[in-house]
């Protein structure tokens, strides 16, 4: 997948190029890279709504993998759950970043943490499809606001006929 680094104020974006994977790219997903303090704040804002964070590993072909799904479902949940990505960074086959590796206790990469008011809610370990994330999130996370438009055979009239109008 072809990504671009786009930086903004919240952090940076992954925008895909080409839309070339699993029902294309929305962008949506939220690059932490390996910066520490931007994946505690973002955490700290599951408060406000659910945070989901795919820790991984570069050369980890599974995570690779992963990455069109979480992009997917950054699309299908968007405004209701952040999606994020953080990269565990390994030198010699140790962590780097001891602290968050302790801090979660990881066995296996990818994993995914669903955080909500700022703790661990859900976990996932390896890559599954999207179905498996959704059984989860669907009933943790409010449903998707109603579309502006009402298809014409479901909306309801809002005056009855007056009785004998149109009668023939």
């Amino acid at each position: 997948m072809l990504n671009q680094r786009v930086s903004t104020a919240a952090g940076v974006l992954v925008v895909c190029l080409g839309g070339l994977m699993l029902g294309g790219c929305t962008g949506k997903v939220v690059d932490l890279g390996k910066d520490k303090e931007q994946l505690d704040d973002l955490i700290a804002k599951s408060n406000q709504k659910p945070v989901m964070v795919d820790f991984w590993k570069f050369g980890c072909a599974s995570c690779m993998s992963l990455e069109p799904v979480m992009d997917k479902l950054a699309g299908e949940y968007d405004g209701r759950v952040i999606v994020a990505r953080y990269q565990m960074e390994y030198l010699w086959f140790q962590p780097t970043n001891w602290e968050v590796f302790k801090r979660y206790g990881f066995a296996f990469f990818p994993t995914v943490i669903l955080f909500i008011d700022g703790k661990e809610q859900h976990r996932w370990i390896w890559n599954l499809d999207d179905d498996a994330y959704r059984l989860v999130l669907d009933p943790l996370v409010p449903p998707p606001p109603p579309s502006a438009e009402t298809p014409a055979s479901t909306a309801t009239p809002t005056t009855a006929p007056a009785a004998g109008v149109g009668a023939g």
